[in-house]
């Protein structure tokens, strides 16, 4: 398992011994090898010598004559202010060494490969990349290839550049970074070898089989995406295959790459686009596989997560803590899961503590404490409650709540506001409130009249602490007014917004509000401008709407949804309208959605979705732009 990172901000970059000292230590680490066969001794003497090295290869063939670029990751702001350490030129077996003088604070490692010769001809199309790690825990030795490329480009998608070299997050998201590392080598690729992670590996013998498994998909469609770029690095330059690459990875309206990093950083940011033209450039002998005998419906890359520890039972509801730790409510197993960021997300745990009660779990929450607050429905013959795993004891003790002046029948969601108090939409009775101040001992349950709360189904609150909810059968929006105490409220009906059974809401930075319309097959908006008075209802074809169970926006204001009937997640991109709006749908192989229920985003950019029937976790790796966790009141803040 990778050491979890501790990248620190930067300030001092040591200077690189010279370019002499460079291929000696080259000359020296090829004798060791070759006359020593001792792969470890030569990596323990070049440790000494605070060395990165490793080989560029074309699937197995050497790159000679590549500028090998040792870099550290910035901490300035997304996809900036990587710092070039050193380089070094590979030699005829694709070999290369760059030795580097140790940063005072761990830092981010990266190589990047450029130019070079498969024996083809030069090349200067040629790029690719791969992560070292963290620097004081750097893998014994880098292979650089298509494999590790696209492993790369993906996971990290939200934190590179355009060119597909740059990579970097704001000093206020080096979490989300170390996240998305962490499970890039625990689950995509082995930097030693090049090729698959654990995780990808434990499931390779699976694959092309009658009965694969779940991450069979992940596997299948990322060996295609090497060999995509491989058609190119095995030409010469002005190859008509480097060419049909760079014109097919062009962006709508954009410029076409001149290099296959840049052409997979577009890839990654365009999965959707000229999917079959890109998975038809792969060679007849294909250096990477299994692949998939057909074109997939998009280059989304979707893992599959059901750790035995985290016992998950029909988990309803998630939530991200401040470290990226995924969690969700099981409602038939009366209990918590976590998945772990530092483990990657493969190991899992699971939580019911007696003094919590969990009771049929329907919703959860964060507070800025990081305890985590359960919604109980009480399976339909019990009081509802309100259940808290503490922070401080490791989630390993709760404290249930459910105070007779805030009587809670069947509770469905649930919400906490700036002051951490505590909101649940009960189904049957109006919404509930459980004060801060009297350490939830104490609430009150309001139904507004002027509310028309008619079985509210999701709850959330704005900047301003108002609380919105969606009326199932009321075929309508409610909000109640903090101004007046909650009190009194208003009542949104727009006939432009087409309500149809509304049940997820979310709001955005602008302070709209977004319902997904679960039997209407559609996402409705009202807007923030006139008092949301305007309204309008989206379900574009190539969507694919279908029983919208949950929805959330990410920090680019993209709405995702997730298709419970569908067993899809389709985007609406930030700017829909009624007259334009580029839906997508996504549905990756071996992705494992069964009964897709709730869906959340991270600060690694990385899609999470519950799988109600299929006692799993999904993650589309890198789809999305991040999020600052947990949630807080109003839209969705940019970590």
């Amino acid at each position: 398992m990778p050491r979890a990172f501790s990248f620190g901000r930067r300030r001092l970059l040591a200077q690189t011994p010279g370019p002499i000292f460079a291929a000696i230590l080259l000359c020296f680490l090829s004798f060791s090898i070759t006359a020593c066969g001792g792969h470890a001794r030569a990596f323990s003497r070049l440790r000494k010598k605070n060395a990165v090295y490793g080989s560029v290869v074309n699937g197995s063939v050497p790159v000679s004559g590549a500028r090998v670029t040792l870099y550290a990751s910035g901490d300035s702001g997304y996809g900036s202010g990587a710092v070039a350490i050193g380089s070094a030129i590979a030699d005829r077996s694709g070999s290369y060494a760059i030795p580097y003088k140790a940063p005072k604070m761990p830092e981010l490692f990266y190589v990047v490969a450029a130019g070079g010769d498969t024996g083809a001809g030069a090349n200067s199309a040629i790029k690719m990349l791969a992560v070292a790690g963290e620097s004081n825990a750097l893998s014994d030795s880098v292979t650089i290839n298509e494999f590790t490329t696209v492993a790369s480009e993906w996971a990290l998608r939200p934190f590179i550049d355009p060119t597909g070299a740059i990579i970097g997050a704001p000093a206020s998201n080096i979490t989300g970074l170390k996240n998305s590392v962490t499970a890039l080598l625990a689950n995509l690729t082995d930097p030693n070898t090049g090729g698959p992670g654990a995780l990808l590996r434990s499931v390779a013998d699976t694959c092309g089989t009658g009965s694969p498994a779940k991450n069979c998909g992940a596997l299948e469609q990322m060996n295609s995406l090497a060999n995509i770029l491989a058609s190119c690095v095995s030409s010469a330059s002005g190859s008509s295959r480097c060419a049909t690459l760079f014109a097919d990875a062009t962006p709508y309206a954009g410029s076409a790459p001149a290099d296959t990093l840049a052409a997979a950083a577009e890839i990654a940011r365009n999965p959707e686009h000229k999917v079959g033209a890109l998975f038809g450039l792969q060679a007849a002998t294909r250096p990477f596989t299994p692949v998939s005998s057909s074109p997939p419906q998009s280059f989304v890359v979707a893992l599959n997560f059901s750790p035995h520890g985290a016992s998950l039972d029909e988990p309803v509801a998630l939530a991200i803590d401040a470290l990226g730790n995924v969690w969700t409510a099981n409602t038939r197993g009366n209990s918590a899961s976590e998945l772990t960021a530092s483990s990657g997300y493969s190991v899992g745990r699971s939580f019911a503590p007696a003094g919590a009660r969990i009771l049929a779990p329907t919703g959860l929450a964060f507070d800025r404490s990081g305890n985590l607050f359960i919604a109980n429905d009480g399976k339909r013959d019990a009081r509802g409650s309100v259940s808290e795993l503490t922070a401080r004891s490791g989630y390993s003790e709760g404290l249930n709540f459910s105070p007779k002046d805030a009587y809670m029948y069947q509770p469905f969601a649930i919400a906490l506001d700036n002051a951490s108090n505590v909101w649940v939409v009960n189904s049957e009775s109006g919404v509930t409130e459980l004060t801060a101040a009297s350490s939830y001992s104490q609430g009150q349950i309001f139904d507004p009249e002027d509310a028309s709360l008619s079985t509210p189904t999701a709850i959330a609150i704005d900047r301003a602490s108002n609380v919105w909810v969606t009326n199932y059968y009321g075929q309508s929006v409610s909000e109640l007014l903090a101004a007046r105490g909650y009190d009194s409220g208003r009542t949104f009906t727009a006939k432009s917004a087409r309500f149809y059974f509304p049940g997820a809401l979310a709001l955005d930075n602008s302070g709209d509000i977004w319902v997904a319309n679960y039997l209407g097959d559609s996402v409705s908006e009202l807007t923030a401008a006139g008092s949301y008075a305007g309204a309008l209802n989206v379900s574009p074809a190539a969507a694919e709407v279908h029983e919208p169970a949950s929805l959330v926006l990410d920090g680019a204001s993209n709405v995702w949804e997730v298709n419970c009937a569908g067993r899809s997640v389709s985007e609406l991109p930030s700017g829909c309208s009624t007259s334009q709006c580029a839906g997508r749908k996504y549905a990756p192989p071996g992705s494992g959605l069964a009964s897709p229920y709730a869906l959340a985003a991270d600060a690694s950019g990385n899609l999470w979705i519950a799988n109600f029937s299929g006692d799993s976790i999904t993650e589309f790796v890198g789809s999305a732009a991040p999020v600052r966790t947990p949630i807080v009141p109003g839209g969705p803040a940019t970590p």
